[in-house]
């Protein structure tokens, strides 16, 4: 019908039924079309350019295709540098073994992970358990254990300096390398004078080889300087001699001990076939000896 060009003076409300069927026509706004007395709760294919949006604008969650809310101001082609907002490129669950990798600052998008990616070193995030707090671990080739400070080079698993003993018998909660140099006291001097360990947990191996210069009055049977005492109550323990020339007496031999709580070596030895270890002395001028010493440190 002809739309009326004057309008009375309305004495009451014109019913929306009217004003569908008298103003029919239809405004198309992107994909939809809209009526005067129709209530449009979505417009869809609407595109706006240049144009200013404060409020709040729905987004979808790409983990889990929830609907959020987040608020943008600055226009409608500024959300990604809005404070506080980070857009995803897509806005569905991810596909299978896609992470979701920032861009930029602002910006972080679905991608596949390549095997370099993965291998990248770089922050993880984790949760405290207690608190739920969130914070991140840096990765490298090496991996500190109870506050140690990780070495400039290298790899591996780093303890600290100082044992922190577990009481759980299957826990490793100890590992060193080391040198520490042999001795056999007095006014010896020497020639070689080296030695090297490896402590794991309580177990320590410990290696010397020294050549004596000059005697002088350095002890003919005992060499010390072990790095750690032996365990109390562990028994009388043995080492191995794997060299000696230039020995003292002539000898058939030799048997290196450790007795509980100690760090000095004894080297027993046997001059011939006998019932039990005698203590002759082996150590004089020119005397070389290389032994390896396993034992059980104290705690």
């Amino acid at each position: 019908m002809a739309v009326p060009n004057i309008f009375a003076t309305a004495t009451s409300s014109i019913p929306l039924s009217q004003l569908d069927t008298n103003f029919a026509t239809a405004i198309t706004l992107g994909s939809t079309a809209l009526y005067l007395g129709n209530t449009t709760t979505s417009v869809a294919g609407l595109t706006l350019t240049g144009s200013a949006f404060n409020g709040t604008v729905g987004v979808t969650t790409a983990s889990t295709g929830a609907f959020t809310t987040v608020t943008a101001t600055g226009g409608v082609d500024k959300l990604t540098s809005a404070t506080g907002v980070v857009s995803v490129s897509a806005a569905t669950a991810p596909s299978s073994g896609q992470v979701l990798t920032a861009t930029s600052s602002t910006v972080a998008t679905w991608q596949t992970p390549s095997a370099t990616n993965l291998a990248s070193p770089g922050p993880i995030g984790n949760t405290t358990p207690s608190t739920g707090a969130f914070t991140t671990v840096t990765t490298t080739t090496s991996v500190a254990v109870g506050g140690s400070t990780l070495s400039g080079s290298g790899s591996g698993v780093q303890f600290p300096a100082t044992q922190s003993a577990s009481t759980n018998a299957n826990t490793l909660d100890d590992y060193e390398e080391g040198t520490w140099t042999p001795s056999v006291g007095g006014t010896a001097t020497y020639s070689i004078q080296t030695g090297t360990y490896v402590k794991i947990g309580q177990n320590v191996t410990a290696w010397f080889d020294m050549q004596i210069a000059s005697i002088g009055t350095g002890s003919t049977v005992n060499v010390s300087g072990l790095p750690f005492s032996a365990n109390a109550s562990a028994p009388v323990l043995g080492g191995e001699c794997g060299y000696i020339a230039g020995s003292a007496t002539n000898i058939v031999s030799v048997f290196p001990r450790l007795n509980a709580s100690g760090t000095t070596i004894v080297l027993g030895s046997l001059t011939a076939a006998a019932a039990s270890v005698g203590s002759s002395a082996l150590l004089a001028d020119a005397t070389r000896i290389v032994v390896t010493m396993t034992y059980q440190a104290n705690a």
